[in-house]
């Protein structure tokens, strides 16, 4: 989030290539790291922060959890068990949405395969898509 010049915010600030969605709580999470975010940031300012926040969040959709039927938490659960179950809410709105995951985390993105669950992909593959689409 607080490299404008990498790959993540690259992906994130194109306009009209893709359509972000994310379950509401990430913008509690990135509220409760906000310490340690302002470390790394050097500079102290909290303006600086909630601008690069509202730069890399503004082209995502937020979609409350308690909109997602309770069937698709069961399967969720199921494919994140043995996994990662701190993902399960990106999981449920991923099949929520009937949409494709976007995920750096490799063991996720290989566990979720394992478990016939297709609809993944990296960082790399979404930085070669896009390139393709520009």
């Amino acid at each position: 989030m607080l490299n404008v010049n990498g790959a993540l915010a690259d992906l994130l600030l194109s306009e009209n290539l893709f359509d972000f969605y994310s379950p509401s709580f990430l913008l509690e999470e990135l509220s409760e790291y906000k310490d340690k975010l302002m470390k790394i940031l050097k500079s102290g300012s909290t303006d600086e922060l909630s601008e690069l926040q509202f730069m890399i969040t503004k082209n995502i959709r937020f979609i409350s959890e308690f909109q997602i039927d309770k069937n698709i938490w069961k399967e969720a659960q199921r494919l994140t068990t043995g996994i990662d179950f701190d993902d399960i809410a990106f999981v449920a709105l991923t099949l929520h949405l009937n949409g494709i995951l976007w995920t750096g985390d490799k063991r996720l993105k290989t566990g979720l395969e394992k478990k016939s669950f297709d609809a993944v992909v990296d960082t790399q593959t979404l930085v070669a898509i896009s390139r393709e689409k520009k």
